[in-house]
């Protein structure tokens, strides 16, 4: 997906803001390709929704000279949940397809990706309403001809693993993707978002 020369900027919210699966995916990058001289910019802010990232992506990501985006938001759209309504998801979504129509403007290439799993039970989370939510930006996106990563689904195997071991395992040698607000990722947690 990233060829010589590029700059991938990673926009996103607090979970692209700590300092973890984009560092996974800036390091595998440069161990697998060391020839390729690929940039990377974590764009990432806290809080962030889909139309908080497109007030600032002319500032955090074309005037950084980015010609690849990864946007990674959702859970903040939705309020943690307490906004799960119609009202936030065409928010998002109208927010999803101006970032692609401005990207394209620019010549930057959009990838738009499904955010980050939470701590929610994996067989319910998949039928949950921000999984429903970033499939309907997901398929915007493919139906603008954008590439798209299934964050969510790619991490729910890795969380179906995880409580699989931890089944079988001594409460001090349980596995955790999660730090304790069930949305914030820990070590574990980036590196299977970084491998999604």
């Amino acid at each position: 997906a990233l060829k010589d020369g590029d700059t991938l900027a990673f926009l996103g919210d607090s979970i692209t803001a700590a300092p973890g699966y984009p560092k996974v995916v800036e390091h595998y990058t440069l161990m697998r390709y060391p020839e390729r001289k690929v940039r990377f910019i974590n764009a990432g802010v806290g809080g962030d929704t889909a139309t908080r990232c497109l007030a600032r992506l002319e500032s955090d990501v074309f005037a950084k000279g980015a010609t690849v985006v990864t946007v990674a938001v959702g859970i903040n759209d939705i309020g943690w949940g307490t906004k799960a309504d119609d009202e936030h998801k065409q928010l998002y979504l109208d927010g999803i397809r101006t970032i692609i129509e401005r990207c394209r403007e620019k010549k930057v290439r959009p990838i738009i990706c499904s955010p980050a799993i939470t701590a929610e039970a994996p067989d319910t989370a998949e039928k949950g309403y921000l999984q429903t939510m970033a499939d309907e930006g997901l398929a915007l996106a493919k139906s603008m001809g954008v590439e798209t990563i299934d964050l969510q689904r790619g991490m729910r195997e890795v969380q179906r693993r995880v409580l699989e071991h931890n089944a079988d395992a001594k409460a001090d040698d349980q596995a955790r993707l999660h730090v304790k607000d069930g949305i914030h990722l820990d070590d574990l947690g980036q590196m299977a978002m970084g491998y999604a």
